[in-house]
């Protein structure tokens, strides 16, 4: 589902323009449409592909349908619509420097401007009338009919230990190793899930919770082996997605 080794150069692409490291995309890849960008929405929204676009978003930066961007590679879906969403998030909210933070980018853009500690309220149960809470209460991980910025990091954290997106993290640094000669084998992936999770975005915190390391395994990085990525084109866009996880 993922080709190697044009997706892992669009990654390192995604990363030159936008400052988004690898491993602050993958885990929401994964939890968006576990690296297949063959997937429409689970459950039946209009959203499509690895990054589960709109059309709107589709058509903006691919200059194409919903159903022909199916049948594209991952690479060629990053290249296109990941990446120039991106941008152009980054120049409307500024960096973007944590798994946490890109995925909240992805459910509700214009919160990155309001909620930014991790105990801020991103959608509540009680105050829902576009539904952003009722068509995503999988994200309220504690229950408590919010979804914080807390809550968010905990599914990041979830993602981001699964073998696959360790696996894919090491990958994508090998790539970059190969490429440039950089680093035998891998010069900078990281081990430490709360770098991840975290990232830049947090480092002011006095302390985070318990660090979990990356289990570095030994892969072979084979053809057929790439990257995705999960977006929305604005905050209302994402009212009617339900996240099936």
């Amino acid at each position: 589902m993922l080709d190697a080794p044009a997706a892992y150069t669009a990654l390192w692409q995604i990363t030159a323009d936008t400052g988004i490291k690898p491993e602050w995309l993958l885990p929401v890849l994964w939890l968006e449409s576990q690296f297949n960008p063959a997937v429409p929405n689970s459950a039946g929204q209009p959203f499509y592909g690895i990054n589960q676009a709109s059309t709107a978003l589709i058509q903006q930066y691919a200059d194409t349908d919903p159903q022909t961007y199916l049948t594209w590679p991952a690479s060629q879906q990053l290249s296109t619509v990941v990446d120039g969403y991106l941008k152009s998030l980054v120049h409307s909210y500024g960096p973007l420097r944590s798994a946490t933070r890109v995925y909240q980018s992805n459910f509700l853009p214009a919160t990155l401007a309001t909620a930014k500690n991790l105990t801020d309220v991103i959608a509540s149960a009680a105050n829902d009338p576009y539904n952003f809470y009722k068509y995503n209460s999988g994200l309220d991980v504690n229950h408590d009919g919010q979804i914080t910025v807390a809550d968010i990091a905990a599914k990041m954290k979830q993602a981001a230990s699964t073998p696959q997106v360790q696996q894919a993290i090491v990958a994508a640094y090998a790539a970059k190793d190969s490429s440039t000669g950089v680093g035998l084998p891998f010069s900078t992936a990281p081990t430490d899930i709360n770098h991840i999770v975290y990232g830049d975005d947090y480092s002011t915190l006095q302390q985070y919770p318990v660090a979990t390391a990356i289990a570095v395994v030994a892969i072979v990085v084979a053809a057929g082996v790439g990257v995705g990525y999960g977006i929305e084109s604005g905050a209302f866009r994402r009212a009617y997605r339900r996240l099936v996880r």
